[in-house]
C-alpha cells in the first residue's frame, strides 16, 4: 500500500501523528515507512527526518537525519532508534536558541551562596555570553537513565572548547541529579577538616541506590595528630539524607542525618557531628535523635505595604548525650550523660522598612526580632532562653551586610553544658559581611560578639567563620573555615546558559525517555520547576527549525541577571525539600 501528497497516520494507542511525502505499508512483513520530510508528532511534540521506518511486529522505530525541538533546546542526529523504553541516538548534538539558566549546586558539606544584585557589565563569565554557542563538549557517548525519582547522567570521553580553542579532556563523569535538576552529585573528589576527625582526602564514588536513592562512596587519607585512614558514605532520596563515617587518625564514627517524616515533622539523628539548633547555634552532642516539627507562617503587609509580619516555631523531643569534651576554651564540667529533652521555640520577625534600587545595585531593609526557647530535660533541669532585638540587611554597590542586635535573659541549667549551654549572652551582635572585590573574587565573614562578657569560655566572639567564592560568575568554588568549630567548607555552584554550549556526541542512550525531568512522586503534574525557563511560544507551524528566528535575534539574552556571591549561611542546616 502506498500514499502520497503528505498523507497523515494517526495512532491513538500511542499518541503519535506522522506526516510524509508518501508512505508505504507492507502487510506481510507488517512494516510502515515514511519517505521525505518527515514529522513525528508525539504527545504534540514534533521530531523531524528525512526517513522512517517502524516495524510494528517488533515495535522499533529507526529515523534518519532526526531534528527536533524542546522549550528550549534543539536536538540533531543521523539516526535514531527507538525501542521498549530506549533511545539510542548516533552522530549529533544539541544545542539552544533559547536562553535558560540552570543552577547546579553541589551537596557538599558548606555555606550557601545567593544572588546580590551585579550589572551585566562587571560580571565575568566562563561559559561567555550566551549571543553564540562559545561552549562546546565533544562526547564519546552519552548515557541518560531516568530513573522514578532521580537522573543519572554518564558520559565517556569527554572533550571541552571554548570559543573554539581545545581546553582539556576528561576521560569520565557520572551525576545523579534531582528531577528539578538544580542540584547534583558526582564521582568528584572531597577534602576538608571536621572536628575530632581531622583533615580528610579522597576520591568519590557515585552510584544509584534502591528506591531511587543515591549513594556516594568517599574512602580518605585522615590527618589528626597523626595519619591514618577512614571513609564515608552519603545517602541521599526523596525523604532522607545522611552523611556517616569511621576514621582510624582519631578512631572516631561520625554520622548525621535527617529523616521527613511528614509535612513540617522532622527525624535528626547525629554522633560527633554539629547539628542544627536554629538561633542557639550549632552545637555538637556525643549522639542525639530528635523528632521536631518546624513551621513558619507569614502575614504579609501586616503593618503596611512591604511590612510582613513573619512567625516560625519549633517543637522537638529526643534523646541526647553531653559532648565528651570540651572546645573553644570552654571549662564546662558535665556528666556525660543520656537524657531526654523537651523543647519549644519561637520567632516573630516583623518587618519594618524595606527599599530596593536594582539600577543603583541599593538594597534595605530593617525589622525587629523576637525569639524564645523553653526547654525541660528528663533529669527535671530546664532552660529558658528569651532575646530582642533589631536587625538590618543591606546592600551598596559591592558590598553587603546583614547586622542585628540582641537584648537576652535566660535561665540556663542544662544537664548537658557541652552540648546545648547558651553561649551568646546577655547582650550579642551578629554580624554577616560579603564584599565582591572583582570579576573572579569574593570574600565573606559571618561573626557574633558577646558584649556582655559572660560567655562560657569568656571570648569575645562566639561564632568566627571566613569564606571565599572564586571563580567567573557562573563557576564558582566556595571556600570556607569556621575557627569556632574548626571546619572547613568546601562546594560549587554552576550556573550555566543552555544558549551558550553546544554537545556533541558520537552515540547518546536514553532510557525511560518520558520520565526524565518528572518527578513521578509528585500529585501536581502542573507544579513548575524549580530552574528558569521560557514559556512555549503559540505557533502555528511546526518549531523544527536549526535558524534562528527574527524575533529571537532582537531579544536580550537572560543569562545571569544576579551574580553568585556569599551569602552567609548555617553550612550545618538539614533540608528535606
Amino acid at each position: 500500500m502506498v500514499a502520497t501528497g503528505r498523507p497523515v497516520l494517526i495512532l491513538p494507542p500511542q499518541n503519535i501523528k506522522i506526516v510524509a511525502d508518501k508512505m508505504t505499508y507492507n502487510d506481510d512483513s507488517n512494516i510502515l515507512k515514511g519517505i521525505g520530510n518527515v514529522i513525528v508528532f508525539k504527545d504534540g511534540m514534533p521530531t523531524k527526518g528525512s526517513y522512517l521506518e517502524v516495524d510494528m511486529n517488533e515495535e522499533t522505530m529507526v529515523m534518519d537525519n532526526v531534528e527536533s525541538i524542546s522549550d528550549t533546546t534543539i536536538m540533531d542526529a543521523k539516526k535514531a532508534i527507538q525501542k521498549d523504553g530506549l533511545i539510542i541516538l548516533h552522530d549529533g548534538n544539541f544545542h539552544s536558541e533559547e536562553s535558560q539558566v540552570y543552577r547546579l549546586m553541589s551537596r557538599m558539606v558548606g555555606p550557601r551562596f545567593q544572588n546580590m544584585i551585579v550589572p551585566r557589565e562587571s560580571q565575568a563569565l566562563f561559559f561567555g555570553d550566551p549571543t553564540g554557542n562559545n561552549v562546546r563538549l565533544d562526547i564519546d557517548e552519552i548515557y541518560v537513565d531516568a530513573r522514578k525519582n532521580h537522573d543519572v547522567f554518564k558520559a565517556k570521553g569527554i572533550k571541552v572548547y571554548k570559543d573554539g580553542k581545545y581546553l582539556f579532556k576528561w576521560p569520565s563523569l557520572t551525576a545523579y541529579t534531582n528531577k528539578e535538576h538544580d542540584y547534583f552529585e558526582a564521582n568528584y573528589p572531597e577534602f576538608g577538616t571536621r572536628r575530632k576527625v581531622g583533615l580528610f582526602v579522597g576520591p568519590g564514588f557515585v552510584f544509584g541506590g534502591p528506591g531511587g536513592s543515591v549513594i556516594k562512596a568517599i574512602p580518605f587519607l585522615n590527618y589528626q595528630h597523626k595519619f591514618g585512614f577512614g571513609g564515608a558514605v552519603k545517602y541521599f532520596n526523596t525523604f532522607n539524607k545522611t552523611e556517616l563515617g569511621y576514621a582510624s587518625a582519631a578512631d572516631i564514627f561520625f554520622l548525621k542525618g535527617i529523616q521527613r517524616l511528614d509535612d513540617h515533622l522532622y527525624l535528626q539523628y547525629a554522633a560527633n557531628s554539629f547539628m542544627d539548633e536554629w538561633f542557639l547555634g550549632r552545637q555538637m552532642p556525643k549522639y542525639m535523635a530528635e523528632v521536631y516539627y518546624d513551621r513558619g507562617y507569614n502575614n504579609k503587609d501586616f503593618l503596611a505595604k512591604n511590612m510582613d509580619l513573619g512567625f516560625r516555631h519549633r517543637f522537638g523531643v529526643g534523646l541526647m548525650q553531653d559532648n565528651d569534651r570540651n572546645f573553644y576554651g570552654e571549662k564546662l564540667d558535665s556528666n556525660n550523660i543520656s537524657t531526654t529533652r523537651f523543647r519549644y521555640m519561637a520567632e516573630l520577625n516583623q518587618h519594618i522598612w524595606h527599599y530596593k534600587n536594582e539600577e543603583k545595585r541599593i538594597a534595605a531593609d530593617a525589622g525587629f526580632v523576637m525569639q524564645g526557647s523553653a526547654a525541660i530535660y528528663g533529669t527535671g533541669d530546664t532552660q529558658f532562653i528569651g532575646r530582642v532585638g533589631p536587625r538590618v540587611h543591606l546592600q551598596y554597590k559591592n558590598w553587603m551586610q546583614d547586622i542585628g542586635y540582641f537584648i537576652s535573659g535566660y535561665s540556663d541549667q542544662t544537664p548537658l553544658p557541652r552540648y546545648d549551654a547558651y553561649r551568646y549572652g546577655h547582650q550579642s551582635v551578629y554580624l554577616s559581611e560579603a564584599f565582591r572585590v572583582c570579576k573572579y573574587l569574593s570574600v565573606g565573614w559571618a561573626g557574633n560578639i558577646n558584649l556582655s562578657d559572660d560567655a562560657p569560655n569568656g571570648k569575645l566572639f562566639q561564632e568566627n567563620a571566613f569564606l571565599f567564592s572564586i571563580g567567573p560568575d557562573d563557576l564558582k568554588i566556595n571556600l570556607g573555615y569556621d575557627f569556632v568549630r574548626q571546619t572547613t567548607y568546601f562546594g560549587f555552584n554552576v550556573a550555566f546558559d543552555t544558549k551558550g554550549t553546544t554537545v556533541t556526541y558520537k552515540k547518546m542512550e536514553i532510557k525511560n525517555p518520558e520520565r526524565l525531568g518528572k518527578n513521578q512522586n509528585k500529585d501536581d503534574e502542573g507544579e513548575k520547576r524549580k530552574i528558569a525557563f521560557s514559556q512555549s511560544k503559540n505557533d502555528s507551524e511546526v518549531p523544527v527549525t536549526n535558524k534562528k528566528s527574527k524575533a529571537g535575534a532582537s531579544e536580550k539574552p537572560k543569562v545571569l541577571e544576579y551574580a553568585e556571591v556569599i551569602d552567609i549561611e548555617d553550612p550545618d542546616k538539614e533540608t528535606i525539600q
